[in-house]
């Protein structure tokens, strides 16, 4: 059970391998997720600084990869596809992960 409630839905895009002739089917999965539209100034550990428009918070139990595609639609906007800047897992005081956090 994650820290905060997960009530949100949103797919994920994953490349897959590619085959002899270099053409990669793409796999889409459905997860829970929770977004959050912030604007923030994030660093990412080799340095570089980005301007996030939001972030996704996912359980703790999910493989994310920087070369996934997030598709999101919430009750008010279009459809919206992100790509993730920052990767981070929130971990408690004990030491075990509690969520991902995927900034875009």
């Amino acid at each position: 059970m994650a820290l905060i409630p997960l009530k949100q839905r949103v797919v994920r895009k994953v490349a897959g391998i590619p085959d002899d002739f270099g053409y990669a089917e793409t796999i889409e999965e459905a997860l829970k997720c929770r977004f959050e539209n912030k604007v923030e100034k994030i660093t990412t550990p080799n340095g570089d600084e980005y301007v996030s428009g939001g972030r996704f918070y996912f359980a703790k139990s999910q493989a994310l990869s920087y070369d996934d595609a997030y598709t999101y639609t919430d009750e008010y906007s279009p459809v919206t596809e992100y790509r993730p800047k920052l990767i981070e897992t929130v971990r408690g005081f004990n030491g075990k992960a509690l969520i991902k956090r995927v900034f875009v």
